[in-house]
């Protein structure tokens, strides 16, 4: 399958009333987003070693019993028996986001592991999993979405329950001590959204490294997935700058304003909106 297919595939998927929701179709998308970035890979078979994963974790989990106890039995599976890690050696190789490497080198960053978690924790018939978009950060809730009691947070980077105290210290590591939890950072996220999460982390290391084209992919598929994100136009203007597609970029920064008329930079986007226009205005071509 080659990316611009995957392309096509996804965005049929993460269309509003598209199948995407459903249970077990998170990880075709995950490995779908991992082919558009240039991954070469059979995407039945990478969905046949998720569904071989989770005949294993079958023996350690019983999704009949307390929501506590699947959760920990996920964590123990996951790296007890098949030794799967975050990877604190280089977490920001991209590799680390697409859910075909996380499944063949054991190693990720915690929404490609939470991913797998899901995506198993489904196969098994437990739909009671979310991914929550922790600020910095990503965990995972048990139990959270049929209310069948006090959800259980998993932080899936170190296989572990987390409680609301651990989940501050986590947040003041990222932040600083300043920084307070509200309850709003442990609200359930969508898979749409967990696809578009994904896609701005990559967006954020391919800026890192100047891969533009590939930043702008991602912005791409981060819009795609999950609409009206003013600053997903802001970034993806700023990307058609640095390729110097200045159309695009006048065209991204326009519905930016449109999203997010109050923001404080919009008198600076204005001012480079006039000037694109005035360097369009003065290009010469050769024909």
């Amino acid at each position: 399958m080659s990316p611009y297919q995957a392309t096509q595939i996804l965005d049929s998927l993460c269309q509003p009333d598209a199948e995407l929701e459903t249970s077990q179709h998170l990880a075709k998308a995950a490995l779908l987003f991992a082919i558009e970035n240039g991954q070469d890979i059979d995407l039945d078979e990478q969905l046949i070693l998720i569904n071989k994963l989770a005949l294993e974790a079958a023996v350690y989990v019983d999704i009949s019993g307390d929501v506590s106890d699947i959760a920990k039995g996920l964590c123990y599976f996951f790296k007890e028996i098949k030794g799967y890690q975050g990877d604190t050696d280089d977490y920001y190789r991209p590799e680390n986001s697409f859910l075909n490497q996380v499944v063949a080198h054991r190693k990720g960053i915690p929404i490609s592991l939470a991913v797998l978690y899901i995506s198993v924790a489904n196969r098994l018939g437990f739909d009671d999993i979310a991914g929550v978009a922790f600020p910095g950060y990503f965990l995972l809730c048990f139990g959270g979405k049929a209310n069948t009691g006090e959800a259980v947070y998993v932080d899936p980077f170190d296989h572990r329950i987390i409680n609301d105290a651990e989940c501050e210290k986590k947040l003041q590591s990222l932040f600083g001590k300043q920084a307070r939890m509200h309850r709003s950072f442990l609200f359930a996220v969508d898979n749409r959204n967990i696809i578009a999460r994904m896609a701005r982390n990559l967006v954020e290391v391919f800026q890192n490294t100047h891969q533009y084209e590939a930043a702008l992919v991602c912005c791409s598929r981060a819009i795609s997935s999950a609409p009206g994100q003013a600053e997903d136009h802001f970034i993806r203007a700023a990307l058609y700058e640095k390729l110097e597609c200045h159309s695009a970029a006048i065209q991204e920064f326009a519905r930016f304003i449109y999203l997010s008329p109050k923001d404080e930079r919009i008198g600076d986007i204005k001012r480079e909106i006039a000037r694109l226009r005035e360097g369009s205005s003065k290009s010469k071509y050769v024909h």
